[in-house]
């Protein structure tokens, strides 16, 4: 990469069609102001930010997120008082996009906190999985508070999704704690292991408790193998443990 400056201008050049930049300020604070296009830090991921800092170098306003330097793929709105904090609904793109193409679509209240609900995409496509007929996308719902506490339902993904296509279906409390009976599912639809938290007063302690199937790390379309056995109250694995081969 080659960094070209000319009094306050700087522009990125990769190839013939990539080109980035914007403007810092003249009092050699090297402070960006006004409308830039940025590089994501690991560029092979092929990700460019466009929007707007204010005079102190803060994100303000609207801000882009594209891919392939054509395709918009995700953003949002920073609040312009120059706090840079995020407002209103986002699309945010996984800290892993490269390899896995996720984002997340939800909004954010006037203090930056994530509120309501939020859904999972993957390959900008509503994630859903069927389970008892019923079809659920992937995501769930923060508390109203602030707080960015999971609640109720949720759908979520396996961080290693784009390999072992994993999601995982169950309910938080109101303390943002698993409760009750989590699901593991294979390909949207195929449910192949899980098994129940344990709960105090109320309050969940998501500690393992009876039966589980549990998928072995290295799960993957050729290596279908799960763990079937039982916890006690205390959350320990008791007993014996079996080997499953799922497919």
């Amino acid at each position: 990469m080659a960094c070209m400056i000319f009094i306050s201008k700087c522009k990125y050049y990769l190839s013939k069609e990539y080109s980035a930049g914007g403007s810092y300020d003249q009092d050699g604070n090297q402070k960006k102001i006004g409308n830039w296009v940025e590089l994501d830090q690991q560029f092979d991921k092929q990700l460019t930010y466009i929007g707007e800092y204010n005079l102190q170098g803060m994100k303000i306003g609207r801000w882009d997120s594209m891919y392939d330097t054509y395709k918009q793929i995700g953003g949002g709105s920073y609040d312009k008082d120059g706090n840079q904090k995020k407002i209103g609904m986002w699309v945010e793109l996984d800290e892993k996009f490269k390899s896995n193409q996720f984002t997340y679509s939800g909004e954010y209240n006037m203090q930056c906190m994530k509120i309501g609900r939020w859904d999972s995409l993957f390959e900008n496509k509503k994630l859903q999985i069927l389970f008892k007929y019923k079809k659920y996308s992937g995501g769930g719902s923060y508390d109203k508070d602030g707080n960015q506490k999971k609640i109720g339902m949720w759908v979520e993904l396996d961080e290693k999704f784009k390999s072992n296509q994993f999601t995982y279906s169950g309910e938080y409390n109101m303390q943002g704690m698993k409760i009750g009976r989590w699901d593991s599912f294979y390909d949207g639809y195929k449910q192949i292991g899980g098994g129940s938290y344990g709960s105090s007063d109320g309050y969940g302690n998501q500690k393992k408790i009876g039966k589980w199937i549990e998928l072995d790390e290295g799960f993957n379309w050729s290596k279908q193998v799960a763990y079937s056995g039982q916890y006690n109250m205390q959350g320990m694995k008791i007993g014996n443990w079996v080997n499953i081969n799922i497919k």
